[in-house]
């Protein structure tokens, strides 16, 4: 192997080691300030900047009557019965597990470690882990277990059966605006817990949006997020080709865009039939929701996250996002030129309403300008196209969307995906057929990333096996 190669190779894993010790350092240090230095012991804060009192490590003593008990020694894949595969994305899958011995179900996200290294995917991954690990929210899914072999990295999480917003506004065309009020309020709610931990999302759009049980929703993938003191940096959704110096007219950009001067009704039928769920399985995913700021490297903060709101508004309203195009690239240069290319469609659409126009105009506009920026939420919470929300118990009224599951392994609401690849590279790995030289420096990267979530059981709380018992 060439020696350029090597030094190529080590520099990149230099850098993706320093990137974490960074991350991990700073969220040591957010959370001193948070709690206040006199309140926390330096001994209280683990390895990697997350408090004691929320991990069991391998050498800890489990509590009795939670999931602990069962991941106290080495956690493996082959704890688990996988049954389906129920996302697939650029860098993994996410499979439909139980567990063989508390007959527990979970999504488990499964990610090549090859494929994190050589795609500069390993402090995403770590953000992810740390993020999940920090945040305890009934709008955020929940994190169980972190754990990895030779192979692969996973991630144990609840269960949610509903699928995600995308799946629904291909099932539905578009939404109400009841609807869409009903689930961009608990949006709003949900990026309020983020926002207070310190986190700017930076990747919410419609496939990261999931239905529980209920039908209310809850964040996952935050592989994106990133702490508030946020560099003038690229957002990894932004094509290699973008450079944000270039300067485009907009005659140009129309000239290379085919979906520009397409109706209402045209730029629906086209990005429903082609785009939506291409888009899922693209490595670099689509900057499609990405705020302005971020795509022209100006640093941002909170504000680009209430962008991508607004984008997500208007697609469940209209039928699809306001800057699709033929190309990620074309995307980025319709976004950046926002003001010429954003468009509402006319009169002829009374079913979205004069307020929910003002809020959408109030989302996708210049950061200084966006709604929630000087007062956050509040200032969202009090527009006049959320009339009526009761924010304070809008988790326990009962969602637009309900739910027609028959067991707890109901995958409905999800893509279908060929699981016979997942299982015979698991059961390669278990037979030891699979041949693999491990690389320690590499494997560096991801030293300490085994995590299990203490969680005593709530005899009050009915299991979502205990809702199916009956159907059988």
């Amino acid at each position: 192997m060439p020696s350029s190669y090597t030094s190529s190779k080590g520099n990149t894993l230099t850098k993706q080691k320093s990137e974490i010790a960074k991350q991990l350092l700073a969220r040591k240090y957010a959370e001193l300030r948070k709690r206040g230095n006199s309140c926390v012991d330096q001994s209280s804060i683990s390895a990697d900047g997350v408090p004691h009192d929320n991990l069991s490590s391998d050498h800890s003593s489990p509590k009795h009557g939670s999931f602990s008990d069962l991941i106290h020694s080495r956690m493996s894949i082959h704890d688990f019965s996988i049954l389906k595969c129920v996302g697939k994305g650029g860098f993994g899958e996410v499979l439909l597990c139980k567990h063989k011995e508390t007959k527990k179900v979970y999504a488990v996200k499964k990610l090549k470690k090859l494929d994190m290294t050589r795609r500069k995917q390993v402090f995403h991954v770590w953000q992810e882990r740390n993020a999940l690990i920090e945040v305890n929210s009934k709008w955020i899914i929940k994190l169980h277990a972190t754990f990895q072999d030779d192979l692969h990295l996973y991630f144990v999480m609840d269960f949610l059966p509903g699928g995600d917003l995308m799946n629904w506004l291909i099932k539905r065309q578009t939404f109400t605006e009841k609807e869409t009020q009903f689930y961009i309020a608990e949006l709003i709610l949900a990026i309020e817990e983020i926002h207070k931990l310190g986190y700017v999302h930076r990747d919410l759009k419609p496939d990261n949006i999931l239905l529980d049980l209920q039908g209310h929703i809850r964040l996952t993938d935050f592989g994106l997020c990133k702490l508030l003191q946020v560099k003038k940096e690229l957002h990894p959704q932004v094509p290699t080709d973008y450079d944000p110096l270039e300067v485009t007219s907009p005659t140009e950009i129309r000239n290379l865009d085919s979906v520009t001067g397409l109706s209402k009704d045209q730029r629906q039928q086209l990005y429903q039939k082609n785009l939506r769920r291409e888009q899922a399985f693209s490595v670099v995913g689509s900057p499609g929701y990405v705020a302005p700021e971020v795509l022209k490297k100006e640093g941002y903060g909170m504000e680009a996250d209430f962008w991508s709101v607004g984008i997500i508004m208007f697609e469940a309203l209209y039928g699809y996002p306001p800057f699709f195009s033929d190309s990620p690239l074309q995307t980025c240069k319709k976004i950046v030129r926002w003001e010429t290319f954003l468009e509402y469609p006319g009169k002829d659409n009374s079913n979205v309403s004069t307020a929910a126009v003002d809020l959408m105009q109030h989302l996708l506009c210049d950061a200084q300008d966006r709604v929630g920026v000087k007062f956050r939420v509040d200032e969202l919470k009090s527009h006049a196209f959320f009339k009526g929300i009761d924010w304070d118990n809008l988790h326990q009224q009962t969602p637009p969307f309900h739910l027609d599951l028959t067991s707890e392994t109901d995958t409905r609401y999800f893509d279908d995906y060929d699981l016979g690849a997942v299982l015979q590279s698991i059961q390669s790995m278990k037979q030891g057929q699979k041949k693999f030289k491990r690389k320690k420096e590499e494997d560096l990267l991801f030293d300490q990333f085994t995590f299990k979530r203490a969680e005593p059981e709530k005899k009050s709380r009915p299991s979502v096996m205990n809702l199916f018992s009956g159907s059988k």
